[in-house]
């Protein structure tokens, strides 16, 4: 007859406990393994796309701030088509694996001298665009 001050567990009891412990996180360890690559890859994008608005803000500002062109007029543009045409010398270090696309002349409406830029990321397909204008 056992001892009623013996208060340990059983050799079956504790296997049991083990199996069924086993078995429940057999079931929950796939969900927090995907979530966390889930998690990682809605970081990896907005890496990305931070990299190619970083690009085009680099652009915008060689444009804004006269690093390439001292008058907004049509020499302008070219000047600046041809620093977005050397992408990997100029802004590379902004989104390496993004790749320009410039459309000059681009006409809009009325507006028959501008500068369509579009930058993509080769990674994601990701892409922004911003139109420069000749400023009178």
């Amino acid at each position: 007859m056992p001892d009623k001050n013996n208060r340990a567990f059983t050799l079956i009891e504790v296997v049991i406990t083990v199996v069924l412990l086993s078995l429940l996180a057999t079931m929950i360890l796939p969900f927090y393994k995907t979530g966390a690559f889930e998690n990682m890859t809605v970081i990896n994008r907005l890496q990305n796309s931070s990299n190619v608005n970083a690009a085009i803000a680099k652009i915008v500002a060689d444009y804004e701030n006269n690093a390439c062109c001292n008058l907004k007029d049509s020499a302008a543009l070219t000047a600046l088509q041809t620093r977005i045409n050397n992408f990997s010398t100029n802004y590379g270090t902004y989104c390496s694996n993004c790749t320009p696309t410039v459309t000059y002349p681009y006409a809009i409406g009325n507006l028959t001298n501008t500068l369509l830029v579009t930058i993509t990321n080769n990674a994601t397909n990701e892409s922004i665009s911003h139109i420069f204008t000749i400023q009178q």
